[in-house]
Protein backbone atom coordinates (compact mmCIF):
# COMPACT_ATOMS: atom_id res chain seq x y z
CA UNK A 1 0.00 0.00 0.00
CA UNK A 2 1.38 3.15 -0.83
CA UNK A 3 2.48 5.79 1.35
CA UNK A 4 -0.51 8.35 1.10
CA UNK A 5 -3.28 5.66 0.68
CA UNK A 6 -2.30 4.12 4.82
CA UNK A 7 -1.54 8.25 5.93
CA UNK A 8 -5.27 8.34 4.43
CA UNK A 9 -6.74 4.90 5.89
CA UNK A 10 -5.63 6.01 9.20
CA UNK A 11 -7.17 9.99 9.01
CA UNK A 12 -10.27 8.40 8.19
CA UNK A 13 -10.13 6.29 10.97
CA UNK A 14 -9.08 8.87 13.68
CA UNK A 15 -12.01 10.79 12.44
CA UNK A 16 -13.99 8.16 13.01
CA UNK A 17 -12.84 7.26 16.51
CA UNK A 18 -13.59 11.28 17.42
CA UNK A 19 -17.19 11.19 15.81
CA UNK A 20 -18.19 8.28 17.82
CA UNK A 21 -16.48 10.00 20.97
CA UNK A 22 -17.80 13.07 20.16
CA UNK A 23 -21.66 11.90 20.92
CA UNK A 24 -23.41 14.17 23.39
CA UNK A 25 -25.11 11.89 26.84
CA UNK A 26 -26.85 12.44 29.21
CA UNK A 27 -25.20 11.39 33.30
CA UNK A 28 -26.67 11.28 36.54
CA UNK A 29 -24.27 14.87 36.85
CA UNK A 30 -25.44 16.77 34.02
CA UNK A 31 -24.21 17.04 30.24
CA UNK A 32 -20.76 15.77 29.06
CA UNK A 33 -18.47 16.03 25.63
CA UNK A 34 -15.40 13.63 25.82
CA UNK A 35 -14.36 15.59 22.49
CA UNK A 36 -14.74 19.08 23.60
CA UNK A 37 -13.83 18.43 27.17
CA UNK A 38 -17.37 19.81 28.39
CA UNK A 39 -18.66 17.87 31.88
CA UNK A 40 -15.39 16.19 32.26
CA UNK A 41 -12.08 16.09 34.13
CA UNK A 42 -10.76 18.64 31.47
CA UNK A 43 -13.90 20.92 32.00
CA UNK A 44 -12.14 23.93 34.48
CA UNK A 45 -15.31 24.10 35.37
CA UNK A 46 -15.30 20.94 36.85
CA UNK A 47 -12.31 22.12 39.13
CA UNK A 48 -14.23 25.00 40.66
CA UNK A 49 -15.20 23.27 44.71
CA UNK A 50 -16.19 25.00 47.53
CA UNK A 51 -13.09 25.58 49.83
CA UNK A 52 -13.25 23.86 53.13
CA UNK A 53 -14.17 26.80 55.84
CA UNK A 54 -12.37 26.47 59.03
CA UNK A 55 -14.59 25.12 62.11
CA UNK A 56 -14.01 28.45 64.39
CA UNK A 57 -12.02 32.11 63.53
CA UNK A 58 -9.99 32.63 66.89
CA UNK A 59 -10.89 35.23 69.19
CA UNK A 60 -7.78 37.14 68.03
CA UNK A 61 -8.78 37.46 64.63
CA UNK A 62 -12.35 38.58 65.18
CA UNK A 63 -11.35 41.16 67.75
CA UNK A 64 -8.96 42.92 64.48
CA UNK A 65 -11.51 42.55 62.46
CA UNK A 66 -13.98 44.68 64.89
CA UNK A 67 -11.39 47.14 65.70
CA UNK A 68 -9.50 47.44 62.82
CA UNK A 69 -12.15 47.53 59.86
CA UNK A 70 -14.88 50.27 60.37
CA UNK A 71 -17.18 48.32 57.78
CA UNK A 72 -17.08 44.70 59.82
CA UNK A 73 -17.63 46.60 62.90
CA UNK A 74 -20.82 48.02 61.16
CA UNK A 75 -22.17 45.05 60.09
CA UNK A 76 -22.41 43.73 63.32
CA UNK A 77 -22.97 46.67 65.21
CA UNK A 78 -25.67 48.12 63.04
CA UNK A 79 -28.36 45.43 63.48
CA UNK A 80 -28.11 45.11 67.09
CA UNK A 81 -28.50 49.06 67.24
CA UNK A 82 -31.21 49.35 65.12
CA UNK A 83 -33.24 46.56 67.04
CA UNK A 84 -33.10 48.38 70.88
CA UNK A 85 -32.44 51.69 69.19
CA UNK A 86 -36.05 52.83 69.88
CA UNK A 87 -36.53 50.02 72.57
CA UNK A 88 -40.36 49.20 74.01
CA UNK A 89 -43.23 50.18 75.63
CA UNK A 90 -45.04 48.75 78.35
CA UNK A 91 -48.46 48.20 79.48
CA UNK A 92 -50.17 46.74 82.77
CA UNK A 93 -53.61 46.01 83.14
CA UNK A 94 -55.26 46.53 86.48
CA UNK A 95 -57.74 43.85 87.97
CA UNK A 96 -60.61 46.88 86.85
CA UNK A 97 -59.41 46.64 83.38
CA UNK A 98 -57.73 50.34 83.50
CA UNK A 99 -54.13 51.04 82.65
CA UNK A 100 -51.80 50.87 85.15
CA UNK A 101 -49.31 53.40 84.17
CA UNK A 102 -47.55 54.03 87.34
CA UNK A 103 -46.67 49.94 87.21
CA UNK A 104 -45.49 50.02 83.93
CA UNK A 105 -43.31 53.45 84.67
CA UNK A 106 -41.66 51.69 87.74
CA UNK A 107 -41.06 48.55 85.82
CA UNK A 108 -39.33 50.48 82.90
CA UNK A 109 -37.41 52.44 85.08
CA UNK A 110 -35.81 49.06 86.63
CA UNK A 111 -34.86 47.90 83.73
CA UNK A 112 -32.76 51.94 82.87
CA UNK A 113 -31.60 50.85 86.19
CA UNK A 114 -29.89 47.78 85.13
CA UNK A 115 -29.20 49.03 81.52
CA UNK A 116 -31.04 46.32 80.43
CA UNK A 117 -31.09 48.36 76.85
CA UNK A 118 -27.18 48.73 76.76
CA UNK A 119 -27.02 45.36 77.70
CA UNK A 120 -28.98 43.70 75.29
CA UNK A 121 -27.48 45.96 72.67
CA UNK A 122 -23.98 44.46 73.62
CA UNK A 123 -25.00 40.56 73.98
CA UNK A 124 -26.55 40.29 70.46
CA UNK A 125 -23.55 42.45 68.93
CA UNK A 126 -21.04 39.84 70.29
CA UNK A 127 -23.21 37.25 69.73
CA UNK A 128 -22.99 38.36 65.90
CA UNK A 129 -19.49 39.20 66.29
CA UNK A 130 -18.01 36.24 68.37
CA UNK A 131 -20.78 33.33 67.61
CA UNK A 132 -22.86 33.60 71.07
CA UNK A 133 -22.98 35.80 74.40
CA UNK A 134 -24.41 35.69 77.59
CA UNK A 135 -25.94 37.85 79.95
CA UNK A 136 -24.89 36.96 83.79
CA UNK A 137 -28.33 37.82 85.57
CA UNK A 138 -26.75 38.96 89.31
CA UNK A 139 -29.89 38.19 91.17
CA UNK A 140 -29.67 38.35 94.83
CA UNK A 141 -31.79 34.97 96.61
CA UNK A 142 -30.97 36.11 100.10
CA UNK A 143 -28.15 32.89 100.27
CA UNK A 144 -25.04 34.90 99.43
CA UNK A 145 -23.44 31.54 99.16
CA UNK A 146 -21.24 31.82 95.68
CA UNK A 147 -21.81 27.86 95.60
CA UNK A 148 -26.08 28.26 95.23
CA UNK A 149 -24.78 29.49 91.82
CA UNK A 150 -24.72 25.71 89.75
CA UNK A 151 -28.43 25.40 91.11
CA UNK A 152 -31.27 26.95 88.68
CA UNK A 153 -32.28 30.06 90.00
CA UNK A 154 -35.55 29.88 91.93
CA UNK A 155 -37.97 33.15 90.71
CA UNK A 156 -39.52 32.68 94.06
CA UNK A 157 -36.63 33.55 96.20
CA UNK A 158 -35.12 36.59 93.76
CA UNK A 159 -35.07 39.75 96.39
CA UNK A 160 -33.72 41.77 93.59
CA UNK A 161 -31.98 41.95 90.80
CA UNK A 162 -28.51 43.52 91.21
CA UNK A 163 -26.52 44.28 88.28
CA UNK A 164 -26.52 42.64 84.05
CA UNK A 165 -23.11 41.40 82.80
CA UNK A 166 -22.01 40.79 78.90
CA UNK A 167 -19.84 38.04 78.36
CA UNK A 168 -19.00 36.71 74.98
CA UNK A 169 -18.38 32.92 74.08
CA UNK A 170 -14.82 33.01 74.49
CA UNK A 171 -15.02 34.22 78.06
CA UNK A 172 -16.66 31.56 78.98
CA UNK A 173 -16.70 27.37 79.10
CA UNK A 174 -19.26 25.18 78.94
CA UNK A 175 -19.13 23.31 82.30
CA UNK A 176 -21.73 20.35 81.85
CA UNK A 177 -24.73 19.63 79.79
CA UNK A 178 -28.15 18.45 80.43
CA UNK A 179 -27.84 14.40 80.11
CA UNK A 180 -30.71 11.76 80.20
CA UNK A 181 -28.25 9.87 83.08
CA UNK A 182 -28.97 12.22 85.69
CA UNK A 183 -32.67 12.08 86.88
CA UNK A 184 -33.26 15.66 87.45
CA UNK A 185 -32.38 16.58 84.14
CA UNK A 186 -35.12 13.96 82.57
CA UNK A 187 -37.28 16.48 84.15
CA UNK A 188 -35.79 18.41 81.58
CA UNK A 189 -36.10 16.58 78.55
CA UNK A 190 -36.42 19.38 76.08
CA UNK A 191 -33.27 20.33 77.01
CA UNK A 192 -31.50 17.50 76.65
CA UNK A 193 -27.79 17.64 74.89
CA UNK A 194 -28.26 21.74 76.16
CA UNK A 195 -25.75 23.39 78.22
CA UNK A 196 -26.70 23.03 81.89
CA UNK A 197 -23.88 25.11 83.44
CA UNK A 198 -21.15 27.68 82.40
CA UNK A 199 -17.58 28.94 84.16
CA UNK A 200 -16.33 32.18 83.19
CA UNK A 201 -12.99 32.22 82.42
CA UNK A 202 -12.37 35.94 82.48
CA UNK A 203 -9.70 37.51 83.66
CA UNK A 204 -11.26 41.06 84.37
CA UNK A 205 -11.46 42.89 87.33
CA UNK A 206 -14.43 42.23 89.54
CA UNK A 207 -15.15 38.20 88.06
CA UNK A 208 -12.66 36.94 90.09
CA UNK A 209 -15.16 35.50 92.59
CA UNK A 210 -17.35 33.85 89.74
CA UNK A 211 -14.23 32.23 87.95
CA UNK A 212 -13.76 28.35 88.39
CA UNK A 213 -17.18 28.23 89.85
CA UNK A 214 -19.95 26.28 87.91
CA UNK A 215 -23.11 28.66 87.26
CA UNK A 216 -25.93 27.37 86.25
CA UNK A 217 -27.70 28.08 82.81
CA UNK A 218 -31.00 29.75 84.18
CA UNK A 219 -28.74 32.35 85.28
CA UNK A 220 -27.96 33.05 82.40
CA UNK A 221 -29.47 34.73 79.01
CA UNK A 222 -28.08 33.28 76.36
CA UNK A 223 -27.56 34.88 72.81
CA UNK A 224 -26.51 32.96 69.73
CA UNK A 225 -24.86 33.67 66.25
CA UNK A 226 -25.88 33.22 63.03
CA UNK A 227 -27.73 29.88 62.19
CA UNK A 228 -25.20 26.94 62.38
CA UNK A 229 -25.57 23.09 62.01
CA UNK A 230 -25.25 21.36 64.82
CA UNK A 231 -22.30 19.36 63.21
CA UNK A 232 -20.38 22.21 63.46
CA UNK A 233 -21.44 23.70 67.07
CA UNK A 234 -20.38 20.34 67.60
CA UNK A 235 -16.76 20.93 66.50
CA UNK A 236 -17.02 24.60 68.23
CA UNK A 237 -17.94 23.37 71.60
CA UNK A 238 -21.42 24.04 71.36
CA UNK A 239 -21.25 27.79 70.35
CA UNK A 240 -22.16 29.04 66.53
CA UNK A 241 -20.18 30.45 64.02
CA UNK A 242 -19.11 34.52 64.15
CA UNK A 243 -20.87 36.56 61.04
CA UNK A 244 -17.31 37.72 59.63
CA UNK A 245 -16.98 33.39 58.93
CA UNK A 246 -19.02 33.94 55.70
CA UNK A 247 -18.00 37.30 54.64
CA UNK A 248 -13.95 37.70 56.62
CA UNK A 249 -12.85 37.15 52.35
CA UNK A 250 -14.80 39.63 50.72
CA UNK A 251 -14.48 42.02 53.99
CA UNK A 252 -10.52 41.73 52.45
CA UNK A 253 -11.83 41.99 48.78
CA UNK A 254 -13.44 45.16 49.14
CA UNK A 255 -10.73 46.52 51.26
CA UNK A 256 -8.39 45.98 48.69
CA UNK A 257 -10.66 47.30 46.56
CA UNK A 258 -11.17 50.83 48.02
CA UNK A 259 -6.90 51.26 49.06
CA UNK A 260 -6.14 50.11 45.12
CA UNK A 261 -8.85 52.99 43.55
CA UNK A 262 -6.40 55.45 46.48
CA UNK A 263 -3.76 54.55 45.07
CA UNK A 264 -4.59 55.45 41.02
CA UNK A 265 -5.56 58.53 42.84
CA UNK A 266 -2.51 59.20 44.33
CA UNK A 267 -0.96 58.18 40.30
CA UNK A 268 -3.48 60.05 38.27
CA UNK A 269 -0.89 61.67 36.60
CA UNK A 270 2.41 61.20 36.28
CA UNK A 271 4.69 63.74 34.62
CA UNK A 272 7.21 62.40 32.10
CA UNK A 273 10.33 64.41 31.07
CA UNK A 274 12.58 63.76 28.07
CA UNK A 275 15.84 64.76 27.55
CA UNK A 276 18.23 64.21 24.96
CA UNK A 277 21.28 62.30 25.92
CA UNK A 278 19.73 61.53 29.47
CA UNK A 279 20.89 57.71 28.67
CA UNK A 280 24.40 58.68 27.72
CA UNK A 281 24.52 61.26 30.75
CA UNK A 282 24.17 58.27 33.24
CA UNK A 283 26.46 56.24 31.82
CA UNK A 284 29.05 58.20 32.21
CA UNK A 285 28.65 58.96 35.56
CA UNK A 286 26.60 62.29 35.18
CA UNK A 287 23.39 61.24 36.88
CA UNK A 288 24.06 64.07 39.51
CA UNK A 289 23.76 66.61 36.90
CA UNK A 290 20.49 64.97 35.41
CA UNK A 291 18.91 64.98 39.13
CA UNK A 292 20.13 68.42 39.66
CA UNK A 293 17.95 69.44 36.66
CA UNK A 294 14.75 67.44 37.77
CA UNK A 295 14.63 69.18 40.84
CA UNK A 296 15.07 72.72 39.79
CA UNK A 297 12.50 71.73 37.17
CA UNK A 298 10.55 70.73 40.10
CA UNK A 299 11.06 73.75 42.04
CA UNK A 300 10.27 76.15 39.50
CA UNK A 301 6.46 73.80 38.71
CA UNK A 302 5.64 74.04 42.79
CA UNK A 303 6.80 77.44 43.27
CA UNK A 304 6.41 79.68 40.16
CA UNK A 305 3.93 77.38 38.34
CA UNK A 306 6.03 77.03 35.24
CA UNK A 307 8.69 74.18 34.14
CA UNK A 308 11.47 75.54 32.44
CA UNK A 309 13.20 73.48 29.74
CA UNK A 310 15.30 73.53 26.43
CA UNK A 311 13.09 74.25 23.66
CA UNK A 312 15.37 71.84 21.33
CA UNK A 313 16.57 69.11 23.48
CA UNK A 314 14.08 68.65 26.77
CA UNK A 315 10.57 67.56 27.02
CA UNK A 316 7.82 68.13 29.68
CA UNK A 317 4.55 65.84 29.46
CA UNK A 318 1.68 64.77 31.89
CA UNK A 319 0.29 61.26 31.21
CA UNK A 320 -2.93 60.46 33.11
CA UNK A 321 -4.07 57.05 34.29
CA UNK A 322 -7.71 55.98 32.73
CA UNK A 323 -9.95 55.30 35.49
CA UNK A 324 -12.57 54.73 33.15
CA UNK A 325 -14.83 51.85 34.51
CA UNK A 326 -13.22 52.35 38.00
CA UNK A 327 -17.06 53.59 39.45
CA UNK A 328 -19.50 51.01 38.41
CA UNK A 329 -16.73 48.85 39.55
CA UNK A 330 -16.78 49.83 43.28
CA UNK A 331 -20.37 50.03 42.95
CA UNK A 332 -20.99 46.45 42.13
CA UNK A 333 -18.36 45.39 45.26
CA UNK A 334 -20.34 47.67 47.42
CA UNK A 335 -23.78 45.63 46.42
CA UNK A 336 -22.31 42.71 46.80
CA UNK A 337 -20.77 43.69 50.32
CA UNK A 338 -24.21 44.64 50.89
CA UNK A 339 -25.65 41.35 49.75
CA UNK A 340 -23.28 39.35 51.97
CA UNK A 341 -23.83 41.79 55.33
CA UNK A 342 -27.80 40.86 54.76
CA UNK A 343 -28.05 45.40 54.72
CA UNK A 344 -29.13 47.28 52.37
CA UNK A 345 -26.28 49.12 50.25
CA UNK A 346 -28.86 52.45 51.39
CA UNK A 347 -28.04 51.39 55.28
CA UNK A 348 -24.74 49.72 55.04
CA UNK A 349 -22.83 52.95 53.56
CA UNK A 350 -24.88 55.19 53.70
CA UNK A 351 -25.65 56.46 50.24
CA UNK A 352 -28.56 58.04 48.32
CA UNK A 353 -30.59 55.72 46.41
CA UNK A 354 -29.99 55.64 42.85
CA UNK A 355 -32.61 55.92 39.74
CA UNK A 356 -35.20 58.09 38.79
CA UNK A 357 -37.97 59.11 41.82
CA UNK A 358 -35.49 56.58 44.12
CA UNK A 359 -36.08 57.90 47.82
CA UNK A 360 -34.60 54.95 49.77
CA UNK A 361 -38.09 54.70 51.79
CA UNK A 362 -38.11 50.81 50.34
CA UNK A 363 -34.90 49.68 51.21
CA UNK A 364 -35.85 51.40 54.53
CA UNK A 365 -39.02 49.12 55.07
CA UNK A 366 -37.24 46.16 54.12
CA UNK A 367 -34.22 47.05 56.73
CA UNK A 368 -37.14 47.73 59.19
CA UNK A 369 -39.03 44.31 58.44
CA UNK A 370 -36.21 42.91 59.09
CA UNK A 371 -34.99 44.56 62.15
CA UNK A 372 -38.60 43.63 63.36
CA UNK A 373 -38.17 39.90 62.35
CA UNK A 374 -35.25 39.85 64.40
CA UNK A 375 -36.67 41.59 67.32
CA UNK A 376 -39.13 39.14 67.75
CA UNK A 377 -37.23 35.61 67.13
CA UNK A 378 -33.87 36.95 68.83
CA UNK A 379 -34.91 39.52 71.34
CA UNK A 380 -38.40 39.07 72.59
CA UNK A 381 -37.63 35.61 74.15
CA UNK A 382 -34.98 36.99 76.62
CA UNK A 383 -36.30 40.50 76.73
CA UNK A 384 -39.61 38.73 77.78
CA UNK A 385 -37.98 36.46 80.73
CA UNK A 386 -35.68 39.51 81.87
CA UNK A 387 -39.08 41.54 82.63
CA UNK A 388 -40.54 38.47 84.41
CA UNK A 389 -37.51 38.13 86.89
CA UNK A 390 -37.55 42.05 87.33
CA UNK A 391 -41.48 41.54 88.59
CA UNK A 392 -40.70 38.32 90.54
CA UNK A 393 -38.01 40.44 92.58
CA UNK A 394 -39.71 41.02 96.13
CA UNK A 395 -38.20 44.39 96.07
CA UNK A 396 -38.63 44.94 92.51
CA UNK A 397 -41.02 47.27 90.94
CA UNK A 398 -44.07 44.83 91.34
CA UNK A 399 -43.09 43.95 95.01
CA UNK A 400 -42.93 40.08 93.55
CA UNK A 401 -45.90 39.86 92.17
CA UNK A 402 -46.41 38.98 88.44
CA UNK A 403 -49.70 41.57 87.09
CA UNK A 404 -51.88 39.09 84.96
CA UNK A 405 -52.19 41.28 82.42
CA UNK A 406 -49.11 42.87 81.13
CA UNK A 407 -47.56 43.50 77.45
CA UNK A 408 -44.79 45.17 75.51
CA UNK A 409 -44.45 46.04 71.94
CA UNK A 410 -41.54 47.24 70.50
CA UNK A 411 -41.40 50.97 69.57
CA UNK A 412 -41.59 51.72 65.84
CA UNK A 413 -38.25 52.23 64.01
CA UNK A 414 -40.04 54.05 61.14
CA UNK A 415 -40.88 57.64 62.14
CA UNK A 416 -43.19 59.65 60.52
CA UNK A 417 -43.10 63.55 59.99
CA UNK A 418 -45.51 65.76 62.25
CA UNK A 419 -47.58 66.17 59.09
CA UNK A 420 -47.63 62.54 58.40
CA UNK A 421 -48.82 61.39 62.05
CA UNK A 422 -51.96 64.60 61.42
CA UNK A 423 -53.04 62.85 58.34
CA UNK A 424 -52.83 59.42 59.75
CA UNK A 425 -54.99 60.33 62.81
CA UNK A 426 -57.51 62.23 60.53
CA UNK A 427 -58.00 59.03 58.42
CA UNK A 428 -58.61 57.09 61.98
CA UNK A 429 -60.89 59.07 62.88
CA UNK A 430 -62.78 59.49 60.10
CA UNK A 431 -62.69 55.79 59.91
CA UNK A 432 -63.68 55.75 63.56
CA UNK A 433 -66.82 57.68 63.03
CA UNK A 434 -68.27 55.27 60.16
CA UNK A 435 -67.63 52.51 62.53
CA UNK A 436 -69.47 54.50 65.33
CA UNK A 437 -72.06 55.97 63.17
CA UNK A 438 -73.27 52.05 62.06
CA UNK A 439 -72.81 50.81 65.75
CA UNK A 440 -69.76 47.99 65.24
CA UNK A 441 -68.23 49.98 68.01
CA UNK A 442 -68.70 52.30 70.96
CA UNK A 443 -67.04 55.74 71.00
CA UNK A 444 -65.86 54.05 75.14
CA UNK A 445 -63.97 51.16 73.02
CA UNK A 446 -62.21 54.20 70.64
CA UNK A 447 -61.54 56.14 73.31
CA UNK A 448 -59.97 53.36 75.19
CA UNK A 449 -58.29 51.99 72.35
CA UNK A 450 -56.56 54.88 70.87
CA UNK A 451 -55.66 57.15 74.00
CA UNK A 452 -56.00 54.34 76.77
CA UNK A 453 -52.29 53.40 76.29
CA UNK A 454 -49.05 54.95 77.02
CA UNK A 455 -48.91 56.06 73.33
CA UNK A 456 -51.51 56.36 70.61
CA UNK A 457 -52.69 53.16 68.68
CA UNK A 458 -54.14 52.34 65.87
CA UNK A 459 -55.43 48.76 67.06
CA UNK A 460 -59.12 48.56 67.84
CA UNK A 461 -60.43 46.55 71.05
CA UNK A 462 -63.13 45.61 71.46
CA UNK A 463 -64.44 45.42 75.22
CA UNK A 464 -66.72 42.01 74.93
CA UNK A 465 -67.29 42.42 79.56
CA UNK A 466 -69.04 45.72 78.67
CA UNK A 467 -70.90 44.85 75.65
CA UNK A 468 -72.57 41.74 77.69
CA UNK A 469 -73.28 44.37 80.66
CA UNK A 470 -75.22 45.95 78.61
CA UNK A 471 -77.05 43.63 76.85
CA UNK A 472 -77.99 42.18 80.32
CA UNK A 473 -79.56 45.20 80.93
CA UNK A 474 -81.49 46.43 77.66
CA UNK A 475 -84.97 45.25 78.16
CA UNK A 476 -86.61 43.00 75.87
CA UNK A 477 -87.41 44.22 72.71
CA UNK A 478 -91.11 44.95 72.09
CA UNK A 479 -92.98 42.85 69.84
CA UNK A 480 -93.82 43.36 65.86
CA UNK A 481 -97.55 43.19 64.93
CA UNK A 482 -98.35 40.58 62.95
CA UNK A 483 -99.02 41.82 59.17
CA UNK A 484 -102.26 40.91 57.40
CA UNK A 485 -100.68 40.52 54.24
CA UNK A 486 -98.11 41.17 52.46
CA UNK A 487 -96.14 44.22 51.88
CA UNK A 488 -95.81 45.34 47.91
CA UNK A 489 -92.46 46.99 47.72
CA UNK A 490 -93.61 48.59 44.32
CA UNK A 491 -96.87 49.78 45.93
CA UNK A 492 -97.20 53.52 44.58
CA UNK A 493 -94.68 53.41 42.22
Amino acid sequence: MALRDRIDSVGQRIKAAAKARAVVFVRDSGWSNVTSGHGTSRDRRMQTQIKPVNATMSYGEIDDLYAGDDLAAKIVDKPAEDMVRKWISLSVTSDDGESDTDTSDAILQDLNRLDAMGMMRKALTWARAYGGALVFIGADEGGGDASDLSQPLDMGRVREIKYLEVYDRFEVDINSYYTAEDPEDLQDIEKLGRPKTYTINTAEAGTAALATIPIHETRFLRFDGPLTARRRRNRQNGWNDSVYTRISQLLADFGISWASASFLLSDFSQAVFKMKGLGEAVSTDQGDLVLARMEIMDMCRSTVRTVPIDAEDEDYQRHQTPITGLPELLEIFMFRMSSAARIPATVLFGRSPAGMSATGESDLSIWYDQVGSMQETDLRPKLTHLIELVMSAAQGPTSGSIPESWEYAFNPLWQMSEKETAEAHKTQAETDQIYIENQVVTPDEIAKSRYGGEIYSYETHIDSEAREAAVAQDPEPPDVPPVDKPIDPFNGL
